[in-house]
């Protein structure tokens, strides 16, 4: 069975996972998502670091503010 795509959800500055709620239970049946909400990083490039290691070679990269 071929996978489902990739979705990433990286939430804005002081959010949390329920910023995408609604796109994740609409999304969810068709594509793997994922939702970054940031807590344990102190930069940008922590920030990164955390969503490229829990997300496949190919996604797509949904977000704003500081997420975005």
């Amino acid at each position: 069975m071929p996978q489902r795509p990739g979705v990433a959800f990286a939430c804005a500055h002081l959010t949390d996972e329920r910023l995408y709620a609604a796109q994740v239970a609409a999304l969810e049946a068709r594509y793997a998502c994922a939702v970054f909400a940031f807590r344990d990083q102190d930069s940008l490039a922590g920030m990164a670091e955390a969503l490229l290691a829990k997300t496949p070679a190919r996604f797509t990269l949904v977000g704003l503010s500081l997420g975005g």
